[in-house]
């Protein structure tokens, strides 16, 4: 899969530093924008300031969970493609609010699918 003709603004959501980091910085490589927040209160205020192309969320986070932003994000920003990145793929599957579910581990090439088929196609 190539990269977006145009740059991808991205939120990335992680409450553990050091996946958000390199969510963040695999994206970047292809040339996305990103932005991250460490909860789902920051990234609903990340929203609120600047329009994104696709959110990408952890699901086990305090406060407020990927499920929980996902339908926060929903009601606020129907067309924005919600993607949970989580290790418990089948309980997230069944989900109305996700748009897509990333397994952990996760490759680019599993990130870069999700955009190509959300936000490019």
């Amino acid at each position: 899969v190539t990269a977006a003709p145009e740059p991808v603004h991205i939120l990335a959501v992680d409450d553990e530093p050091g996946v958000r980091n390199i969510l963040a910085n695999l994206l970047k490589t292809r040339g996305h924008v990103v932005s991250v927040a460490s909860s789902g209160r920051e990234a609903l205020d990340k929203l609120e300031q600047r329009p994104v192309d696709i959110v990408f969320t952890d699901h086990g986070m305090p406060e407020m969970n990927g499920h929980q932003l996902a339908e926060a994000i929903r009601a606020s920003w129907p067309n924005l493609p919600v993607v949970l990145v989580t290790g418990d793929t089948e309980f997230a599957r069944h989900i109305e609010a996700i748009d897509a579910v990333i397994a952990k581990p996760f490759s680019l090439d599993d990130l870069q699918h999700v955009i190509h088929n959300l936000v490019v196609a």
